[in-house]
């Protein structure tokens, strides 16, 4: 908007920055950060990242995995084609029952909705929106409520 009040803003703010006097570092952090690194290294390779394994076992890892990646995909590929025409002939005559089951029961609930008067349906969307606000309202409430009493409390 403003690249000279921009341009000053940014020389003034790294001017005051370069001016702080740099934070000497707690006299234990060196011996904490040691020891984490030792604990580290003394893991064994299974249990440290993939990246800091021995470069066979990651070698093999990675032939596993893509192995299996593979045959899960041609294994997907071949349920869908053939593995679809056993189902459906073999399963067939449930799945057209329960659609059917499924058809009539959202048709009974359409034609009972039909029934009801438009008001009273649009009193009830209200009244479930309202109800899902409250409770939204409720709960940011609540939370905002421990929050503070938390903050307070240490």
């Amino acid at each position: 908007m403003f690249p000279d009040y921009h341009n000053r803003l940014e020389a003034a703010i790294d001017r005051e920055l370069k001016a702080l006097p740099e934070i000497p570092a707690p006299p234990t952090l060196i011996l904490r950060v040691l020891r984490a690194i030792a604990q580290r290294q003394a893991l064994p390779w299974f249990r440290r990242a993939w990246q800091s394994w021995p470069v066979s076992l990651r070698i093999v890892s990675f032939a596993l995995l893509a192995l299996l990646f593979s045959g899960l995909c041609f294994g997907a590929w071949n349920l869908s084609t053939a593995g679809f025409a056993v189902a459906s002939q073999r399963y067939g005559s449930i799945f057209s029952s329960l659609y059917a089951a499924i058809t009539a029961v959202f048709g009974s609930l359409a034609a009972a909705v039909n029934q009801v008067p438009k008001a009273v349906l649009i009193g009830c969307a209200a009244a479930v929106v309202f109800g899902y606000t409250m409770g939204v309202a409720l709960g940011t409430a609540c939370f905002a409520l421990v929050r503070n009493v938390h903050r307070f409390q240490k």
